[in-house]
């Protein structure tokens, strides 16, 4: 589902739980084969991960909230997980410069180095339109951003995991995608979240 040494993009509509599968993932690689995710047993135990859209004390509320409900102990998987809070900072990891090149940002960096310090083996990436910097509809500069992303990944021995929002079409027509189909062509495996409308009940949609 998620292979190493490349991007994978999981893309749902807003509030349809990207960020606590994401999540969860990072808790089941801690959890050191204690815990599947998604049914399969997840290699590697250290993450890193950007949350954009969540501050620090968010993210600690839905760590404790997976790890209750999954029957971990949060206190043994935080170690390996470095969930790191967006949340009123510029979140981009890569932009363009004025002579048209693309660049990544001190804050990609960062994260690059944050994954050879932990030894991490899982990098995500929330969301997409938050971290990119240039046209998200552009054919080229998205090719050319997936790109990067993939060689990051193959440099340095990780999985990325890339969130996104479909567009209206991308939610009208079932598939998922959003802007440029570059997203989803430049991505190696495209995983797609949706919600079950037709249950009433907020726990089993």
């Amino acid at each position: 589902l998620i292979p190493n040494g490349c991007v994978t993009s999981l893309y749902g509509d807003g509030g349809s739980g990207k960020t606590l599968i994401a999540l969860w993932l990072m808790i089941a690689a801690a959890s050191r084969y204690s815990l599947n995710w998604m049914g399969e047993r997840v290699l590697g135990f250290k993450s890193v991960g950007l949350f954009a859209e969540d501050d620090g004390d968010e993210i600690v509320r839905r760590l404790h909230r997976i790890c209750g409900s999954m029957g971990v102990d949060y206190a043994k998987v935080a170690p390996s997980i470095h969930a790191l809070p967006g949340v009123g900072m510029d979140t981009v990891v890569a932009g363009y410069a004025e002579t048209g090149d693309l660049v990544i940002t001190p804050l990609m960096e960062a994260l690059i180095a944050k994954v050879r310090e932990t030894g991490s083996s899982l990098l995500v990436l929330d969301y997409a339109a938050a971290i990119f910097g240039g046209n998200e509809l552009d054919r080229w500069q998205v090719s050319e951003f997936m790109r990067k992303l993939n060689g990051i990944a193959r440099d340095n021995d990780i999985a990325i995991l890339l969130l996104g929002h479909p567009s209206m079409e991308g939610m009208k027509g079932g598939r998922g995608t959003s802007g440029s189909t570059a997203w989803r062509n430049q991505a190696r495996s495209f995983l797609h979240l949706t919600v079950d409308e037709d249950q009433n009940d907020p726990e089993d949609r």
